[in-house]
């Protein structure tokens, strides 16, 4: 039974993973499984209904499987200093005692799909009134919008820092640049096996496939073939599903663009 709680569990390990969760089978005993969840240090809350998903592929999946234990990863408390701005002021420091990034970094995001290697960052611009983060070892600076108060903002962005700090830093990407050939042709398959295994099936329904055209630094191009050449919701397919789909599976990957000829599309799903 052992080698099937392991076998299902590697084919949820990818969407388990997209919250910073490593799965691991810790023991299986008379029907009980039970599955550990240490934290990777990405800095996600954890999904509270993952033991469900737990519980309900494993009982599906695996004859005998009566009961699923699931050991959360330890809930760390944070404290966090913040001297409150003046009223008129435009930023304002929050200092943790939480890693939050490598000693000696410091990294200024304004757009969240510039940081999605860095969870924490990506809930605090989607904050209302947040108009920049920058990131140090132990700090958070925020720069605001001048129509939102720090009175209303301070407490969301004390609530964010708590519900995503995990204690441990996210370990930096290695640049394109440092990546060996062996890690280049690792990189493309792990995405060719995103398109191949989770959005192909989807777009297929409507007659279309999408394949890796080539990776530039840390752009993944595609082509869209079939039904989504021309198709007037393409742009729509690959920023809400493919995109969501690949930069969560391939952290590496932090955009994607289409390397598409839509005009040259003879069977588009959606005119334009």
């Amino acid at each position: 039974m052992w080698s099937q709680v392991e076998a299902a569990i590697e084919e949820l390990r990818p969407v388990i993973e997209a919250y910073g969760l490593s799965p691991t089978v810790v023991d299986v005993l008379d029907g009980e499984v039970t599955i550990g969840l240490p934290s990777t240090g990405a800095g996600l809350a954890f999904p509270e209904n993952l033991p469900d998903l737990l519980e309900r592929t494993l009982k599906n999946e695996v004859p005998g499987v009566k009961r699923v234990v699931v050991e959360r990863p330890p809930v760390v408390t944070v404290r966090i200093e913040v001297e409150p701005p003046r009223p008129e002021a435009t930023a304002c420091r929050f200092k943790v005692d939480a890693v939050l990034a490598p000693d000696g970094t410091s990294l200024y995001f304004d757009d969240a799909r510039d940081a999605s290697s860095w969870p924490l960052v990506v809930a605090l611009l989607d904050l209302r009134g947040v108009r920049g983060v920058i990131l140090r070892a132990r700090e958070v600076m925020i720069s605001r919008v001048d129509d939102v108060a720090w009175t209303e903002l301070m407490p969301q962005v004390e609530a964010t820092i708590r519900a995503h700090v995990g204690g441990v830093a996210p370990k930096p990407k290695k640049a394109a640049s440092q990546r060996t050939p062996e890690e280049d042709a690792d990189l493309r398959a792990r995405v060719e096996r995103v398109l191949e295994d989770e959005v192909n099936p989807a777009v297929a329904a409507h007659g279309g496939v999408i394949k890796l055209h080539h990776i530039e630094g840390d752009t993944a191009w595609l082509h869209m073939g079939g039904g989504c050449q021309g198709c007037g919701m393409a742009a729509v397919t690959l920023r809400q599903g493919v995109e969501r789909l690949l930069l969560a599976a391939v952290p590496e990957i932090t955009a994607i663009r289409d390397a598409t000829d839509h005009e040259a599309g003879s069977t588009p799903y959606y005119a334009s």
